[in-house]
């Protein structure tokens, strides 16, 4: 494995085994490792390396299936340096891949095309095919963006305006291939076909049909989890009507799960994954509960009514989850299914019409159009969904125990409700009393902390001192999202409801900035300290910033302190210097570029 590997590696040589993304300002490869390059010469390896191309003015030609040498030596992917940081290493873990590299187009080499099975190149050209397709027939750009993620599950175009409208309105769910999509494949396939059932063994000869048409569509659109979830329970389903006996959809639904699982244990670990099971478990347990309460003679108010039940039903088993992972819950998210459900199903139609009837131009536009027409539509209805009035509930944060206490309340109440039982009643009583609880002890806690953090932020001096809700932050440069990114989940993880922001780079005749926190002394120097002189200055934490001190002498002559903190405004080189001559001086010190993150608590 590379991580065995002894010396150091100069070139790896492996298979693109996923279709290449394009991101902001990088490429991304997926490369499977065969060989490493050593001093003492080539090695036989194996193991998983994402690959990151530095984008320049050419476009990089590298498809799935392409063998590459790359130069430069695979590095481990380096864990969160900072609480509660989304675990990137963890994530890419799950998937086998332990090792990323950085180069540039200049240090790739494409040696060929490596021997992809028929099954993957018949699916990587037909998707590739089905994206131009789309392309061609969809004129506007926004809702290309959208018909490549709802036909094909081509996401890497969406922008981000279009992400932020679906997730802040409850829909983005339709941007990801999921059992929505496959169930409007089984429609369509029912409305064509399904009057072979009618005949003598036409029922074996639908659902292998039926069967054979949804594995397709799973492998075009790249076999996520929560498609081979569906298609695997609809293949289930489909076996069971045709030899006739009944099923029951739980021990489906665990039987998919088992399959998946079986092959693919680290799948349970996927957000998609969960998500997209329990909502199933929420449309079988919750919908015909709330279906049953009302009843409509209109036809379009009872599919309306339909609608908002699977709506309703969904979000019900899912929103606890959805809480501890997002942070946020879409006010209106039943609006916002009654139009993308239809949409999606007219859309997903048009773009099977535009796949069928590529061969003859006239219907193919015809098609392309509606699909267009039909995105329009929806898009519009989207982001005027987004635009109402408290449309968004955001900075939720809640624990693991609490989502099992929220959902058992939520399945335990319905239940009661359902069959009038008093043990259910006092189940849900548990739960929410529960859940209450440990709210109370949370809050308990954020009343009562008081630290300052350093969070690792290249480039950026970003410091929260935080007592009880509040935070006073200290920081320079640094790109909001990347802010955002780094501490925005310590903050939600803290309960910090008020933040005030203090900007080191504001102009001050001094070239240091001092603070006093829960009685300990922190001095920032911010620009460099020559020719300047004063009486000796004792401090608990001396915090270089923005390499205004390039050797600590500078410092000893003017200031004492117990602590030393190096900050990610360093540079790499600076930061190294300070470190050996901080360790040559047995000074006591932090480097938040090496070490990540410092958490200094008071209480």
């Amino acid at each position: 494995h590379l991580g065995k590997v002894q010396g150091h590696i100069s070139y790896v040589r492996g298979t693109v085994f996923d279709r290449p993304s394009e991101k902001e300002n990088t490429y991304r490869i997926f490369l499977s490792a065969q060989a490493a390059k050593t001093p003492t010469g080539w090695l036989p390896v194996k193991g998983k390396v994402l690959v990151y191309v530095k984008k320049e003015r050419c476009d990089l030609d590298i498809a799935h299936g392409d063998v590459l040498i790359i130069k430069g030596r695979p590095k481990e992917v380096q864990s969160p340096q900072n609480p509660h940081e989304f675990d990137y290493k963890a994530y890419l873990a799950r998937q086998n891949i332990y090792h990323q590299l950085f180069t540039r187009p200049e240090g790739i080499a494409v040696m060929g095309n490596g021997s992809l099975s028929t099954i993957e190149a018949w699916t990587t050209n037909l998707r590739s095919q089905g994206a131009q397709l789309i392309r061609e027939g969809v004129t506007s750009e926004r809702e290309q963006e959208i018909a490549l993620a709802l036909t094909l599950g081509l996401r890497e175009e969406l922008g981000a305006d279009i992400k932020q409208a679906y997730a802040a309105s409850g829909a983005i769910h339709v941007l990801a291939i999921s059992g929505l999509h496959v169930g409007i494949i089984y429609a369509v396939v029912l409305g064509a076909f399904g009057f072979m059932q009618k005949k003598r063994g036409g029922r074996w000869v639908f659902c292998l049909t039926l069967i054979a048409v949804l594995w397709a569509y799973a492998l075009l659109t790249g076999l996520s989890p929560s498609v081979l979830r569906a298609v695997i329970m609809f293949s289930f389903l489909a076996l069971a009507q045709a030899s006739g006996r009944q099923t029951n959809v739980y021990n489906t639904l665990a039987a998919s799960a088992f399959v998946m699982l079986f092959f693919d244990p680290s799948v349970l670990f996927s957000v998609g994954f969960q998500l997209s099971y329990l909502a199933v478990v929420g449309i079988f347990f919750f919908y015909p509960k709330l279906y049953e309460r009302w009843t409509f003679k209109s036809m379009l108010a009872n599919k309306l009514w339909q609608l908002t039940c699977v709506s309703l039903a969904a979000q019900l088993a899912t929103f606890p989850l959805s809480l501890y992972y997002f942070h946020q819950f879409p006010v209106y998210f039943f609006l916002a299914n009654l139009v993308v459900i239809p949409g999606a199903f007219l859309a997903v139609s048009a773009g099977l019409g535009l796949f069928l009837f590529q061969f003859y131009d006239p219907i193919a536009q015809l098609f392309g159009q509606l699909l267009t027409y039909s995105l329009q539509a929806m898009n519009w209805l989207i982001f005027r969904i987004e635009k109402l009035p408290y449309h968004l509930i955001s900075e939720i944060y809640i624990t693991g125990p609490q989502v099992l206490c929220i959902l058992g309340a939520i399945f335990s109440t319905t239940i009661f409700l359902y069959y009038r039982k008093r043990t259910y009643f006092w189940c849900a009583t548990l739960f929410i009393a529960v859940n209450f609880f440990l709210a109370i002890l949370r809050q308990h806690r954020v009343d009562q902390q008081e630290k300052a953090i350093f969070y690792a932020v290249n480039q950026a001096t970003a410091v929260d001192f935080i007592k009880g809700d509040k935070a006073v932050f200290i920081g320079s440069n640094g790109e909001k999202g990347e802010l955002d990114y780094h501490i925005r989940p310590h903050r939600l993880a803290s309960g910090i409801k008020d933040v005030d922001f203090v900007a080191l780079d504001q102009e001050q005749v001094k070239p240091w900035f001092p603070l006093s926190f829960a009685g300990k002394r922190y001095l920032f120097i911010r620009r460099p300290l020559s020719h300047y002189t004063s009486e000796r200055i004792h401090t608990d934490y001396l915090i270089l910033c923005e390499n205004s001190v390039n050797s600590l002498e500078e410092v000893t002559g003017l200031f004492d302190f117990e602590n030393l903190i190096i900050d990610g405004s360093n540079s790499w080189f600076t930061t190294d210097q300070l470190i050996s001559e901080a360790k040559q001086m047995n000074f006591c010190y932090h480097t938040t570029k090496r070490q990540g993150a410092l958490l200094i608590e008071e209480n």
